[in-house]
């Protein structure tokens, strides 16, 4: 993982790493199967008899809920600001976003260790380069600036309890 890289690498080896990793990891993932299409680029329904029922997975039902998740976060970002937060990098997370069909969602802001990186690097502070979730202050900090905590309720959805925990502390 990326915060596996930064505690076992030497200090001078870390953020030459990390820009290697943000740029090459990331472009080879296949998104297909999130845009209904097959790698042949036939459309999901189109495939074989039965594929559905040998992975027991459902385009159509997928693409429904893609559709439901676009519509709510539309609702909810009419009325608060959303942002997204990734460990990934920022060309990922625009592609995913892309191919879950939540472009048209007018997102408040994206933090991505590589965002926070490069808006860090005319600055002096260089304690982290790349932070991530695992360093929230320093992570969310952009976030916590335009809505400071003192005068705004902030709430915070990831799929790990152990970022939430930590999200917390600050």
């Amino acid at each position: 993982t990326v915060e596996g890289l930064r505690h076992t690498l030497p200090p001078e080896e870390v953020e030459g790493t990390m820009e290697r990793f943000y740029e090459e990891v990331y472009d080879p993932i296949d998104f297909s199967c999130l845009l209904g299409v097959n790698k042949e680029g036939k459309g999901a329904t189109n495939r074989d008899d039965g594929d559905q029922a040998r992975s027991g997975y459902d385009h159509g039902r997928a693409l429904q809920r893609r559709r439901a998740l676009a519509d709510f976060l539309k609702s909810v970002a009419d009325v608060h600001p959303v942002y997204l937060a990734s460990n990934s990098p920022k060309c990922h997370i625009i592609r995913a976003v892309n191919s879950l069909g939540l472009g048209d969602v007018d997102f408040a802001g994206m933090l991505s260790p590589d965002m926070n990186h490069a808006t860090r690097s005319g600055s002096e502070d260089r304690s982290t380069p790349f932070p991530t979730k695992a360093s929230p202050r320093e992570y969310y900090k952009r976030i916590m600036e335009r809505h400071p905590t003192e005068s705004n309720r902030i709430v915070l959805l990831d799929d790990s309890l152990h970022n939430i925990r930590k999200a917390e502390s600050v």
